[in-house]
C-alpha cells in the first residue's frame, strides 16, 4: 500500500486511553492524566553472539500502548485518479433520479438539509460526503473471549447505492488495538481523523480528475456516524444509559457537526438480531429466554396478569404457569423442522438449518444476518397454525415492519406509516409478553 501512496502512521497512546502523543502532545514522555509512562523497556538476554556496536534491547524504548492512523486525504485523492471511478463520484448529483422516493443517501432530508446549510460546499458535486461506522471485534476468535479491537472505517456516499456500500471502497482510517476496548474514550483516538476532517471542509486538497483531465481543490465531510447502540454511547461521548442518557447529544468538533440533521444512525442489523434472538429464546423457552421466574416476580409485584404469577404447590415447591406464547413439545418439533428444512437461493442466506436441531430442540449460534433472513422472513412462515392469533399476528408484523424499513425504495408516505403501526404493535407485545421482554 505505500508503493501507491497509501501510508499510515503509528501513534502512541496512554495505556489507560487517557491521551495520544500527538499534535501538541507529541513530545511527551507521560499521560498527563495519570501519570502513566509513555514508554517501557523490554526485558530481555543479550545473545552472546551479538556484535558489540550492536544496540541492546534494553536500551530501546518501546510504546506501552499505539495505533494506527491512515490519513484520509490519499485515499479521497485516489477516487478521481480512475476516469471510471470519477464519473461515479458525480453520480448522486448528475445521475440519480430525484422523483421524491429514497433510494439513496442524497435523497434523504438530512443530506438535503446539509446542502442548504453549506451551499458553496454543494456547489461542486465533486465534494465528498462519508459516513462513519464503528465496532468492537475480536479477531483470535475463541482463543481469547476477551479482547476486543476496535477499526473506524469511512464510506464515500457519492457513489450509487450498488458501489458506495462495496468492500472495494471501504476506507480504515483508525485501528485501535485491544486488549480492552476504548469505551467513552474512543474520541481520543480520533483526534488525527476528527483534525483531517475539520481541513478537509475549511480548505480541502488539490485534487486530479481524471475524467475531465483538470484539477479542482476537494472538499469533504462527515454527515453521520453509523454503530449499534452501545457503540453510539462510545462514539458519540455521551451516555447512552443512566440518569442522564442522552442518544441524540453530540461531540465532534467540527464546524458544521451540531447544524447536521442526524448526526447518529443506529445499524438496523445488530437491532434486528437482538429482537431476533429475544423472539426465538422466549418461544421455544430456552434458558436465554425473557420469560422466566424473575420476570414473572416482576409481574406479581406489578399486580398484573394473575394467571402468569408464580405459585407453590403442597410441598412448598416454585411452579411457573404455561403461557400462552411459549412453544408446546409438539409445536417446538413442528417450529423447528420448517427452520431446518428450509432451502434458499444461493447466496441469499446462510447455512441457517446448521443452527437448528430437532432433538432436542434448540435454535444457537446464529450469525447478523442469519438473524436477518429470519426476522424478516422465516419467522412468519414458521409461525402459521402456530400459538394464539393474539400472539402470532403481532410478532408477523413486527417482522413486516423490519422488511418494509429494510427495502430498497422509501417514500415519506410509508415512513409516516410505519412510525404509527410500530407503536401499535409494541402495544399489542406489551399486553403478551413479560416486561423484560
Amino acid at each position: 500500500m505505500k508503493d501507491l501512496g497509501l501510508n499510515y502512521e503509528k501513534i502512541d497512546a496512554c495505556k489507560n486511553d487517557c491521551m495520544v502523543y500527538w499534535g501538541v502532545n507529541e513530545y511527551k514522555t507521560k499521560c498527563e492524566t495519570c501519570d502513566e509512562p509513555r514508554w517501557t523497556t523490554p526485558e530481555s538476554t543479550p545473545d552472546e553472539n551479538d556484535l558489540p556496536l550492536k544496540k541492546s534491547n534494553k536500551d530501546q524504548k518501546v510504546p506501552v500502548k499505539r495505533f494506527w492512523y491512515f490519513p484520509l486525504k490519499p485515499r479521497l485523492q485516489r477516487l478521481f485518479m480512475n476516469s471510471k471511478t470519477a464519473v461515479l463520484m458525480k453520480w448522486h448529483d448528475e445521475e440519480r433520479t430525484k422523483d421524491g422516493i429514497m433510494r439513496h443517501p442524497a435523497d434523504s432530508p438530512a443530506w438535503q438539509t446539509f446542502d442548504y446549510n453549506n451551499p458553496e460546499f454543494a456547489r461542486d458535486s465533486r465534494n465528498i460526503r462519508l459516513g462513519l461506522a464503528t465496532d468492537g471485534f475480536n479477531p483470535f476468535k475463541t482463543m481469547n473471549v476477551a479482547h476486543s479491537t476496535w477499526p473506524v472505517i469511512l464510506m464515500p456516499y457519492n457513489l450509487p447505492p450498488a458501489d458506495c456500500m462495496k468492500k472495494s471502497y471501504f476506507m480504515l482510517s483508525v485501528l485501535i488495538p485491544g486488549p480492552s476496548e476504548p469505551g467513552n474514550n474512543l474520541d481520543v483516538y480520533l483526534q488525527p481523523l476528527i483534525a483531517e476532517l475539520k481541513e478537509l471542509f475549511e480548505v480541502g486538497v488539490t485534487t486530479y480528475d481524471a475524467s475531465s483531465k483538470t484539477n479542482f481543490q476537494m472538499r469533504a465531510a462527515l454527515l453521520w456516524t453509523i454503530s449499534d447502540f452501545p457503540g453510539l454511547a462510545s462514539i458519540s461521548g455521551w451516555s447512552t444509559k443512566g440518569e442522564f442518557a442522552c442518544p441524540v447529544c453530540y461531540k465532534f468538533n467540527l464546524p458544521y457537526w451540531e447544524k447536521n440533521l442526524v448526526r447518529h444512525n443506529l445499524d438496523v442489523m445488530h437491532i434486528e438480531k437482538n429482537v431476533c434472538d429475544k423472539v426465538l429464546y422466549t418461544l421455544i423457552d430456552s434458558d436465554k429466554s425473557k420469560d422466566n421466574y424473575k420476570a414473572r416476580m416482576d409481574l406479581k409485584k406489578m399486580g398484573i396478569r394473575n394467571a402468569l404469577h408464580p405459585y407453590s404447590d403442597e410441598f412448598g415447591k416454585e411452579w411457573i404457569p404455561t403461557s400462552s406464547f411459549t412453544l408446546d413439545k409438539s409445536e417446538k418439533e413442528r417450529f423447528c423442522k420448517v427452520l431446518k428444512n428450509v432451502k434458499v437461493p444461493d447466496g441469499y442466506a446462510a447455512n441457517i438449518s446448521r443452527c437448528v436441531h430437532l432433538k432436542p430442540t434448540r435454535i444457537f449460534g446464529l450469525k447478523s444476518h442469519d438473524s436477518h433472513i429470519m426476522m424478516q422472513q422465516l419467522l412468519p412462515l414458521s409461525l402459521r397454525n402456530l400459538l394464539p392469533k393474539s400472539v402470532r399476528s403481532p410478532l408477523i408484523h413486527l417482522s413486516r415492519y423490519f422488511r418494509d424499513l429494510c427495502s430498497k425504495t422509501l417514500q415519506v408516505g410509508d415512513l409516516t406509516r410505519m412510525e404509527k403501526e410500530i407503536a401499535l404493535i409494541l402495544c399489542q407485545l406489551e399486553k403478551i409478553f413479560p416486561p423484560a421482554f
